[in-house]
Parts: C-alpha cells; sequence; structure tokens
C-alpha cells in the first residue's frame, strides 16, 4: 500500500522575518524594492512539499546529507570532447555535494544570490552553507570543473526592472557586488538568472473564480436558449411548411445555372493552371562525367545542387498537392449544384402537380406563412446568441489572457537593456581576470521577446542555458507533463523542441552553445472524481524531489507517458480518506534518456541538471550521465607497455605529427604538379629528371591517399582505381600534345 503524502496542500512553514512582517497599507507600494524577490516556483524552496522542507538546511546547523560510498566504474572514463553537464548547487542543499560525481560535471552553480531592485546583492543562505566549501569540495575532485555564482533577478522584464535606462545606480552597485562575491569566492564565473516568474497563485486562483462565473452565467444562458429553441420547433412543427413558389424555384434555379457555369470555369482554369505548373517540375541534376562524378562524390561538391533540388522538389509537390485539393473541393461543389439543381426540378414538379388538386386551399395558408417565417426568423436569431455564447465560452476558456487586466500583465521587452547589463558586466569581470566565464539562463517560452536577439552577446556569454523544467505553465494543461520532449495536441503547443528550435531558427545562438537544463523532480496536483486539478489557494500543486517521492510510488501504478516521454503516477494514497489519488508527474532517469539521445542528436552542448542532489542516493542519474557523454580511457601503456618518457609524450602526438607530415607532402605535391605544367619544356628533355618528378608525385599521392584511407575518410574501391587511372591518363595525353611531339627525334 502507498504511503500517504500528507498534508501537501499546505505552502510550507514561514521564515520568522516573513511572519513578522507587517501588512503593507493601500497606499504603499506593493513590493518593497529593499526586499529580494521570490523565485520562480521551481527554485523556490517554499513550493517544495514539507517532507522536503523538512530536509532543505535553510537555518544553521540544519539536516547535514551523510556520505554515501559510489561505485567506481570497472574502466576509466572521460567526458568527451566538447560535452557539457552543468548543474545547479540550491544553498538550501547544504553539505549534499558530498555525494555528487564531479568528474561527470563540467559547470557547477551555486543557487543562493538574490538580487533586488535597489541593485543590492544578498546571500540568501545561512553564514555557514555559502559556496566556499563547495568551491573547496570541486577544486579537490575535479580541477577541470568550473564553480559559477546564480545570480537571481526574476523581475528583469517587469515594468519596474532594474534593466531601466532610468536604473543606472542600481546597475553600477549590482555589477560591482558581483564582482566582489565572484573574488571573494573564488569562483570561475557567474551565471545569471533574469528569467520571469511564475505567475502568482493568488492572481491564478483569481481568474479562475472568474473564469468561473462566467462559465456559469454563459451555461444558464445556454441552458435558457436551448429550452426556447425547443419550444420552437415544437410550434414549427405543428405549422406545416408552405412550400415554396414558382418564382422562387425559377430563381433558384437560374442562380443554380450560374453557380455551375462559374465552377466550370474554375474547374477549367484550374485544369490549365495544373498543366501549366506541371511543366514546371524541377529536373534533377545532370549526372556528370565519370572523372568529375568522382570528385564530386569525393569532396561533396554536388550538396548544394541536391539541396536545392530537394527544396524544389519538395515546393513543387506542396503546391501541386494544393492545385489538387482545389480540383477535388471544386468536383464536390460540382456535384453539390448538380444534386441542388435535381431537387429543384423535383420541386418544381411537385409544385405544379400540388397546384392543380389545391388550388382552393392557398389562401387560407397564407396567414400561417408569415407567422412561420416570425417564428423561424426568431430561432434563427436565438441559435446565433447561443452559438455566439458557445463561441465566447470556448474563448476564455482556452487561455485566461483575455480576462487579466492591464496592471496585472507587467511583462515588457527588455532584450537591449539586457544585452547592454552583459556587455558591462563582462567589461568589469574581464577586466579583474580574462578567465571569468558568463552563462545566462534563458526561459522556455519567450513570452515578452527580451531573449530573441542573443546574437549580440554571444561571443560575451559561453553557454545559454534553456530553463526547460516545467512547462505546465506555459500549455495550460494540468496535471501534465512537465517537461514534453515534442509538442502535440495532448499536452500542448510547447516542449522542448520548440525552445531549441526558437532559439536556434533565428540564429540567436549557436548549437554549440545552447544547453537543456532538465528537472529532476516531480509535481503533484491535488485533483477531483473526475481527474482534474483542484485549483485554488487551498491546494496548489507541490514539487517533489525524486529522492523523496520514490518511496511512496508504489511500482504497477508508474508509467511512461508516450506522448511526451514522462513520467506518471496515479497511485498515491491521498491524505484524506474519500479524496480521489493525487496525480504525479516526474522526470527521472527512465524519461531522461530518450531527450539526452534526441539532444545528441541535434548536436546542442549539453544538458543541464535542476537540481543536484535531488536524486540523492540513486546511481542512475550518474550512470545516465556517464553512458551518454564519457568515453573510454586508453592509457598509453595499454597499447605501448614498454612506452615511457619522451617515447610515450611523442606517441600521445601521434595523430599530429601524421598530419603535419600528410600537409608538407601535400605542399610538395601541389609544387611538383605546378612545376611539371610550367617547366616541362626543361623537364622532357631530361629523362632522369622527368623520372625522379613522375616518382615523387607518385609517393606523395600514395601518402596522402594512404592517410585518408587509415583514418576512414577515403574509401578504396573500383571507382576510385578507375578515376585515377584516368587521371594519369589524362595528364599524360596533355603533356604529349602540349610539349613531347614538339622535340625533334634522332
Amino acid at each position: 500500500m502507498a504511503t500517504s503524502l500528507g498534508s501537501y496542500g499546505q505552502t510550507g512553514p514561514k521564515s520568522r522575518a516573513a511572519s513578522s512582517r507587517k501588512k503593507p497599507s493601500r497606499n504603499a507600494p506593493l513590493v518593497d524594492p529593499r526586499l529580494p524577490l521570490d523565485p520562480p516556483s521551481v527554485q523556490n524552496y517554499r513550493r517544495y512539499s514539507p517532507s522536503d522542507q523538512q530536509d532543505f538546511s535553510t537555518t544553521v546547523g540544519a539536516y547535514q546529507y551523510q556520505h554515501l560510498p559510489q561505485a567506481k566504474p570497472a574502466k576509466p572514463r572521460r567526458l568527451k570532447p566538447g560535452a557539457v553537464v552543468f548543474g545547479w548547487h540550491p544553498y538550501w542543499m547544504s553539505n549534499a555535494y558530498v555525494n555528487y560525481d564531479f568528474s561527470l560535471l563540467t559547470h557547477v552553480a551555486y543557487y543562493g544570490y538574490q538580487a533586488n531592485n535597489l541593485g543590492e546583492l544578498s546571500l540568501a543562505a545561512p553564514p555557514d552553507q555559502g559556496p566556499e566549501n563547495l568551491i573547496r569540495e570541486v577544486r579537490r575532485q575535479n580541477p577541470a570543473c568550473k564553480v559559477l555564482l546564480t545570480i537571481s533577478y526574476p523581475a528583469a522584464e517587469g515594468a519596474r526592472s532594474l534593466l531601466d535606462a532610468n536604473q543606472m545606480a542600481a546597475q553600477n552597485r549590482l555589477l560591482a557586488a558581483i564582482v566582489q562575491h565572484v573574488e571573494a569566492a573564488k569562483a570561475d564565473g557567474v551565471n545569471l538568472d533574469f528569467g520571469p516568474p511564475d505567475q502568482k497563485p493568488q492572481l491564478f486562483s483569481l481568474l479562475q473564480r472568474q473564469l468561473q462565473q462566467q462559465t456559469d452565467t454563459l451555461l444558464a444562458r445556454q441552458g435558457k436558449l436551448s429550452a426556447s429553441s425547443t419550444r420552437l420547433q415544437k410550434q414549427q412543427a405543428l405549422l406545416a411548411p408552405a412550400a415554396p413558389s414558382l418564382l422562387v424555384l425559377a430563381a433558384a434555379k437560374d442562380s443554380l445555372a450560374d453557380v455551375a457555369y462559374a465552377l466550370g470555369q474554375e474547374q477549367n482554369n484550374l485544369a490549365l493552371e495544373i498543366e501549366a505548373h506541371r511543366k514546371l517540375a524541377p529536373q534533377p541534376p545532370k549526372p556528370p562525367g565519370l572523372i568529375w562524378g568522382t570528385v564530386v562524390q569525393w569532396f561533396d561538391l554536388d550538396e548544394k545542387a541536391k539541396a536545392d533540388f530537394k527544396t524544389a522538389k519538395e515546393i513543387y509537390e506542396r503546391a501541386e498537392k494544393q492545385l489538387t485539393d482545389q480540383k477535388t473541393a471544386l468536383k464536390a461543389q460540382n456535384t453539390d449544384i448538380r444534386k441542388q439543381q435535381q431537387l429543384n426540378a423535383r420541386l418544381t414538379r411537385e409544385y405544379i402537380a400540388r397546384q392543380e388538386t389545391q388550388q382552393p386551399g392557398l389562401a387560407e395558408n397564407k396567414a400561417q406563412l408569415t407567422q412561420l417565417q416570425e417564428l423561424q426568423t426568431a430561432n434563427q436569431s436565438q441559435n446565433a446568441r447561443k452559438q455566439q455564447a458557445k463561441q465566447d465560452l470556448r474563448q476564455r476558456a482556452r487561455s485566461y489572457q483575455y480576462v487579466v487586466p492591464p496592471s496585472m500583465r507587467p511583462l515588457t521587452d527588455h532584450s537591449q537593456p539586457l544585452q547592454d547589463f552583459i556587455a558591462r558586466l563582462a567589461v568589469r569581470l574581464w577586466a579583474r581576470d580574462s578567465s571569468y566565464l558568463i552563462t545566462l539562463n534563458v526561459p522556455a517560452v519567450d513570452s515578452t521577446g527580451t531573449y530573441r536577439n542573443l546574437q549580440a552577446v554571444q561571443h560575451l556569454v559561453r553557454l545559454f542555458i534553456v530553463k526547460a523544467f516545467d512547462y505546465t505553465p506555459y500549455n495550460q494543461i494540468v496535471p501534465g507533463a512537465l517537461a514534453p520532449l515534442h509538442p502535440s495536441d495532448v499536452w500542448g503547443q510547447h516542449s522542448i523542441a520548440t525552445s531549441v528550435d526558437y532559439y536556434l531558427k533565428q540564429g540567436t545562438v549557436p548549437r554549440r552553445q545552447l544547453v537543456v537544463g532538465f528537472p529532476h523532480l516531480a509535481k503533484v496536483w491535488k485533483v477531483d472524481s473526475l481527474g482534474n486539478q483542484v485549483v485554488g489557494d487551498k491546494y496548489p500543486p507541490t514539487y517533489w524531489t525524486n529522492w523523496q517521492l520514490r518511496p511512496r510510488l508504489p511500482q504497477e501504478e508508474i508509467k511512461l507517458d508516450l506522448a511526451s516521454l514522462s513520467r506518471t503516477s496515479s497511485g498515491l494514497a491521498p491524505d484524506q480518506f474519500g479524496l480521489p489519488a493525487p496525480q504525479a508527474w516526474w522526470e527521472d532517469s527512465a524519461s531522461l534518456a530518450p531527450k539526452y539521445a534526441w539532444l545528441m542528436k541535434q548536436r546542442l552542448a549539453g544538458v543541464g541538471i535542476w537540481a543536484l542532489g535531488y536524486d540523492d542516493g540513486s546511481p542512475q542519474v550518474w550512470n545516465l550521465l556517464r553512458a551518454s557523454f564519457t568515453e573510454p580511457v586508453i592509457p598509453i601503456s595499454a597499447t605501448i607497455p614498454a612506452a615511457q618518457g619522451p617515447l610515450a609524450r611523442l606517441y600521445g602526438l601521434r595523430h599530429v605529427l601524421l598530419l603535419s607530415g600528410v600537409v608538407v607532402i601535400g605542399f610538395l605535391l601541389v609544387g611538383l604538379l605546378v612545376a611539371l605544367f610550367r617547366r616541362a619544356d626543361s623537364l622532357i628533355p631530361n629523362p632522369p629528371l622527368l623520372s625522379v618528378v613522375a616518382l615523387l608525385i607518385g609517393l606523395c599521392t600514395l601518402c596522402v591517399a594512404g592517410y585518408l584511407v587509415w583514418f576512414g575518410q577515403l574509401v578504396v574501391s573500383g571507382w576510385l582505381l578507375v578515376g585515377t587511372g584516368t587521371a594519369v591518363l589524362l595528364l599524360l595525353l596533355l603533356l604529349y600534345r602540349r610539349y613531347w611531339r614538339r622535340q625533334i627525334l634522332p
């Protein structure tokens, strides 16, 4: 039986300072600029479960993590060249770094510094939980791992942002504080976290209540309209519908004939357009000759032509599909018009027959016909209002942003101020030490466009990290997947793939500088009997670390959602008898493995981990990182047991030495060929010199070809031999035609 989650709807204990803080008056400002701003929910420990908050160290002398023995790999491994594994260590995780495998990390960011609107930078951690101990541990285990200080400022896109032009004094104060803390902690740089905050629970609850009231009102109106429509339909059924007059049928016949003629013209024009379009079908590039074709195949010279042909073919097929769809639609319309013409003819015949039999009763039905027309008009008006009410309901329920007043939507575009701030920070940091690094966290969904022009700072920022921690606030589908890999109709249009595509399509971020941060946590919702979230201030969703959630999950209830590649479970025990089971969505090694594989296929820089220590005691995450981003280390002694000293160093540089030799031989080959063509009149009369030059050309060619074959860049085949022989014959023929037959034979 699953263990109960307890009262996870509570928001957790407040700090002593927060509880003693007085309530602001009505005329006081909404936010005190001297107070640090609350970070987003995933990065706010108060939004986690009570069980996690008991373990989080936010006071002096709190819980301390115990060192767990880690199994060493059977064979030594090292990170692949260029791979990035970025991890955040939140200050509330205390000394959890004793169980980190720093050999698998390239960057570690200490998350604990918060800035306010006055430019003041403060450390949120207790005095004994600063970054100094973490930095010493990293230096001891892996000196190559870079340690950064995360600077959190969630109000960068607010209406009164620190990045505004009129806040230059506050910016200078913050820049000086950042440089001072980096130097004092002896860190390797900074990690800027200026992303927008999440919607406040109070605001979301207010919007939900407004939507609920509007929904109730619209549903009541819909019920009244349905009753009126039913009553009108009954009255309409009591009155026999009057037959259309002969004039109406004649007018309809003429109208149908005109429509049929217009459709015929459109079909003819479309047929001509299709015929002209097929004449413009792209032709594949003509295959080159045997020799040139071999050269093209070696050096991929026809890659652009193939790509252009593929693009032109796709455009042609798309246009042809559109024309075919238009043809099908016109054909369907033509068939419908013919049916209407047949119906018109049948009604005309029935009208004539009725006139012959019911001529005396037409005058009596005139009043009924007038009354029926009035009822039909009223019914149509009522139905139109009902459809409009339904449409308004769907439109408002699709997104709550339409009912948000302007004063509650303060996010603005600060792209240029953000770039200026990064440039000024780089100048100050590099004036102290040019080796300092700057990394920037970017939101998963750039709703304001602040991060759309990052190419201006890509030479200043080493890594751009996408915070793909929680997509449920963007997709507005709850409960739902935290980090879906691809967009879908099930979980919404925002996903990891769309976020990566957004930053790559604009050319703002190079692939080797883009890192995707993944959540190593769970989100738990209290749901109703239909599986929908119970929204409100009383039961907000809470975050759980994986190591706290794992013991509470019944293994038989764990599922992998194929649409999002995320893990879910509805088998958690409710905290009160009679309530439905809470629903949890989370990411772990099983769901992250296919996402890591997709990321490597996209040739991105690497992954980020929010947060280190959330999988404490579970080696699966470290094993996944080891399998995805490391390679085996082959010691020199394994290949050359007797190699010691200078010989071992030379063997380690064998690839560089071989490449240098091949480059020199290549230059010699080019020089010999140029000399053979330009000085052939001096070489040909001297057979020994000509033989030496020809022999050197052959040896140089064999050396270059052998090097390419050895490294797998060239495959020996029959076509290669035929092409080489043909090239030699052409060279001899050219020499003969140009020089040899000019010689005077004895």
